[in-house]
């Protein structure tokens, strides 16, 4: 059974309508890849999953619970993080508080802060020397690095990352999926939605190819990078 489950969603902007019956579902443990050019509507499907924005139609479900326009709180609280593109830190707060923010409003995360703030320094040893150190003086990857921490300090069984590796230099594009594969060993489920194709379906079990606010391709991620049109459209091969 799929623990998060997207059944015919769409999203209207006022008149404009982005989503068009996109579906599509996450296993347990498992790394599924969510790739497609800019603006094809990768970041506002995330967006709803997480309770950001309100579907205009369709069914998402977590753990086969109907969360379609929960608040996005009752989602944090039932298991699922989001780390947005962006990484929309709090850049006068110290790293610590930034983490620290991750468990805040969360009793069970807040009492397991100890344990889950020292797996999150091992992940990423550079937060650990720089946990005084205001966060907008940060280098982007460094950045990138306390965006997805934070999400982990709630202690998800999902984790939404829109686009870790935008930006980023290719020694810290291995950083960050380094600490990808650290955390889907953990045995959290991820849906990774990415720019760079080959990387994300060379990570993930399975992927989706969105264009245009739909889904166009899926299946096992080794299948779609085998694909002649996806490899001309997206690898330039």
């Amino acid at each position: 059974m799929a623990i998060l489950d997207i059944e015919g969603v769409s999203l209207r902007y006022g008149t404009v309508q982005v989503i068009w019956d996109v579906s599509l579902s996450l296993e347990e443990g498992e790394a599924v890849a969510l790739v497609g050019a800019n603006a094809a509507g990768k970041t506002s499907l995330i967006r709803m999953i997480s309770g950001l924005v309100r579907p205009s139609g369709g069914r998402i479900a977590l753990f086969g619970e109907d969360i379609s326009g929960r608040d996005p709180a009752d989602i944090v609280r039932m298991g699922l993080s989001h780390v947005p593109q962006g990484r929309f830190l709090f850049p006068h707060l110290t790293v610590r508080e930034n983490i620290e923010m991750g468990a805040a409003y969360l009793p069970g995360a807040w009492q397991a802060m100890d344990r889950t703030m020292a797996w999150v320094i091992h992940l990423f040893p550079r937060l650990g020397e720089r946990l005084g150190q205001k966060a907008g003086t940060l280098s982007g990857g460094e950045q990138q690095m306390l965006a997805i921490a934070r999400a982990l300090m709630a202690r998800p069984k999902i984790l939404l990352v829109d686009e870790p590796c935008l930006g980023l230099a290719p020694i810290m594009v291995k950083v960050v999926f380094d600490a990808l594969g650290e955390i889907k060993k953990q045995g959290i489920t991820l849906l990774l939605v990415e720019q760079n194709v080959w990387k994300s379906l060379k990570f993930s079990e399975r992927g989706y190819v969105m264009e245009n606010g739909r889904i166009v391709h899926r299946g096992a991620s080794a299948e779609l990078l085998a694909d002649g049109k996806i490899r001309k459209a997206y690898l330039g091969l």
